[in-house]
């Protein structure tokens, strides 16, 4: 199962989509753990996590460490296209969601 990732307006129009095809947030959580990220550990594959725009360069800077600590991550394109999917939100109002099954 794959989490949803939407950039979403204030009032939580979806403005885009990343689609998570290899279900890289959950491969992250339980093979690499988050407990010690910022804002990254409070995503849940079974619920739902929202982030404004002033949590997002955080959301972005757990993502970088997380790959950082595992240089050899398989799914290393996929959290680097994450993350400049987040990027491409910066310096606007916008709110990124994280919804589980």
């Amino acid at each position: 199962m794959a989490i949803a990732v939407f950039w979403q307006t204030e009032r939580g129009d979806v403005i885009e989509q990343w689609v998570d095809g290899h279900a890289t947030i959950n491969h992250l959580i339980y093979k690499h753990g988050t407990s010690s990220t910022c804002c990254l550990r409070f995503v849940d594959p079974y619920g739902n996590a929202s982030f404004n725009h002033l949590q997002i360069p955080e959301l972005i800077s757990d993502l970088v460490s997380v790959l950082g600590r595992h240089e050899g991550c398989e799914q290393k394109a996929q959290v680097e296209s994450l993350i400049a999917f987040l990027k491409r939100t910066e310096g606007s109002k916008a709110h990124i969601g994280f919804y589980g099954d």
